[in-house]
């Protein structure tokens, strides 16, 4: 793994503190430190989407609408903007469209930002946010949640 702020195989140092600290703060093994939240965005969903390179995204995102493409051009992932209320029935909408194309398109994850930006900083309840991962879950689908606000 390359290392921010030091070079690659280099032992130790303020950067491997740092995310040590956290790891255990979270109760993770590891934790890796990221100098940007549309890097770190950008590196989670390639993680979740795997081979399936759709994401159902809010239209208003700060993914979608602040990143210059980057997980189309970097990883070949398309972001599939919903347009309104991103809610449940939103998402199974856009989940079974992509269904019932004429070619088989599998949305390898759902981006959700709460508090949305664009959105006035509207927050989606803790019951809202269950019943999203709830249904990922079920669909074998990756979640990211973005909350950096």
């Amino acid at each position: 793994m390359v290392r921010l702020g030091g070079r690659a195989g280099i032992k130790g140092g303020v950067i491997k503190k740092l995310e040590t600290k956290f790891a255990k703060m979270l109760g993770k093994e590891t934790a890796v430190f990221l100098p940007t939240g549309t890097l770190a965005n950008h590196i989670a969903l390639r993680r979740l989407v795997g081979s399936r390179k759709r994401v159902i995204v809010q239209s208003d995102s700060h993914l979608y609408n602040d990143s210059g493409d980057c997980t189309e051009r970097l990883s070949g992932i398309n972001l599939l903007p919903v347009e309104g209320q991103f809610n449940l029935e939103a998402i199974k909408k856009e989940l079974e469209r992509a269904r019932q194309g004429r070619v088989k398109s599998e949305i390898g994850a759902i981006s959700l930002e709460s508090p949305l930006r664009r959105g006035f900083n509207t927050v989606h309840s803790v019951d809202q946010v269950s019943e999203i991962s709830k249904m990922a879950r079920s669909e074998g689908t990756g979640l990211h949640l973005d909350g950096a606000r």
